[in-house]
């Protein structure tokens, strides 16, 4: 992700080419961290969403980190490999 500027506002372009303003990108991330959080929660952990996105899963284990805090989660989880999620 590269962080530049138009004027005085913060933009960011990911390796696509994609741009996006920051309240686009803290949103994205957002969504990630609840998605790493919703994850762990149900007793999974998704590599291919971790590892296909432009923070290379960052937010996603943020999420994952904030669910292991609390003392609802259970301490097995199923392991989603990437290649599972490219069949379904």
């Amino acid at each position: 992700m590269t962080k530049y500027y138009v004027g005085n506002q913060i933009m960011y372009m990911n390796k696509y080419g994609y741009s996006m303003t920051e309240a686009e990108y803290e949103a994205g991330r957002q969504k990630d961290r609840d998605a790493g959080f919703r994850d762990r929660m149900a007793g999974f952990y998704d590599k291919w969403y971790r590892y296909n996105h432009s923070d290379n899963g960052k937010a996603y284990d943020e999420g994952v980190a904030l669910a292991l805090k609390t003392n609802n989660h259970s301490e097995d989880f199923y392991l989603i490999e990437v290649i599972e999620s490219c069949i379904s």
